[in-house]
């Protein structure tokens, strides 16, 4: 028998999930090497140093290119529900609702 999670937990595992679909949708949206680079990232919590190992950048190349793409992601968004971050809290959608981290 399956056993399912506490009412909290499944609130949360369901706006995690949104969460994710969100950014998912608005990753799809930037140019290739943006999504990859924000992905690794905050996806897998990889350090600039790491993803620059992994794909043969220098650390600078990495951050500067984490720049730009954080700012792409920021443009578009709003486009997909996202209005923006809070530290520590998350994104948060364009109806206020807090939707947790990615």
């Amino acid at each position: 028998a399956e056993v399912l999670p506490a009412a909290l937990d499944l609130e949360a595992h369901v706006q995690q999930r949104e969460c994710g679909e969100l950014v998912a949708t608005a990753l799809r949206a930037l140019p290739g090497e943006y999504a990859a680079v924000l992905h690794r990232y905050y996806g897998r919590g990889e350090q600039c140093a790491q993803v620059a190992a992994a794909t043969g950048q220098t650390t600078a190349q990495v951050t500067h290119t984490l720049q730009q793409a954080r700012a792409a992601f920021r443009r578009v968004a709003p486009e997909f529900g996202i209005a923006g971050y809070v530290p520590g809290a998350g994104l948060v959608a364009s109806d206020s609702r807090q939707l947790g981290l990615w």
